[in-house]
């Protein structure tokens, strides 16, 4: 019964694909005018590209955090007797202020086409979101801990349509979607390394699920 449910659910789903054009009216960017290199010959230019490899491997490094930092905010929260629910409305916070954030900002960067400028400035307050998160949950204080949280969503949402804006352009002539796969890819595999190790650096002593990390 659940099968034929899912299948009636992806079936649905499908029927727009016929009217959806392969394309948008206007190109997403001025590279996506040309044509594109094959699989193979993309992922060699991309490994010897030096820029793309400078904004790889912290792309990676910064979607696992995000990754990890949402999957086990729960966990981070309980021993600092924070409940389910403050932690419920922290992790939304961290989210629907990053989506709103995004919203506004990515039109006016593309505009603006400061894409450089623009990672420069996020990924600062990135790194300084993280670091000062490391000392709010021992406050006790949630007021804290919902300002931090939504300023990483602010600065984290926002920085990912910028740096694959950036990848897409600077990788010319591979295709954008190679690059990006790769991007998002190695993020999601940092994301599940970031979880396994927290969860093996838990304090048991503090209780919860998990315990502190």
């Amino acid at each position: 019964m659940q099968a034929k449910l899912t299948q009636n659910y992806a079936t649905t789903a499908s029927v727009p694909s016929f009217f959806i054009p392969a394309g948008p009216p206007t190109p997403c960017s001025p590279s996506a005018n040309h044509q594109k290199l094959a699989i193979m010959p993309s992922l060699k230019l991309l490994f010897r590209n030096p820029e793309f490899l400078l904004i790889m491997v912290p792309f990676h490094i910064y979607v696992g955090l995000f990754n990890s930092l949402s999957s086990l905010l729960n966990s981070i929260l309980y021993p600092f007797d924070f409940t389910e629910e403050q932690a419920g409305i922290a992790g939304a916070l961290l989210i629907v202020v990053g989506l709103v954030t995004s919203a506004v900002t990515s039109p006016l960067i593309d505009r603006s086409k400061a894409f450089l400028m623009a990672i420069k400035f996020q990924v600062p307050i990135v790194a300084l979101c993280y670091l000062i998160f490391i000392w709010m949950p021992p406050t006790r204080g949630i007021a804290g801990v919902y300002v931090v949280l939504s300023l990483l969503g602010a600065a984290s949402f926002s920085l990912v349509p910028v740096a694959l804006e950036f990848v897409t352009e600077i990788t010319y002539p591979v295709s954008p979607e190679i690059a990006s796969v790769v991007c998002w890819s190695g993020g999601q595999l940092y994301g599940g390394i970031f979880i396994v190790v927290s969860d093996k650096l838990t304090d048991s002593a503090n209780g919860g699920p998990g315990g502190s990390t």
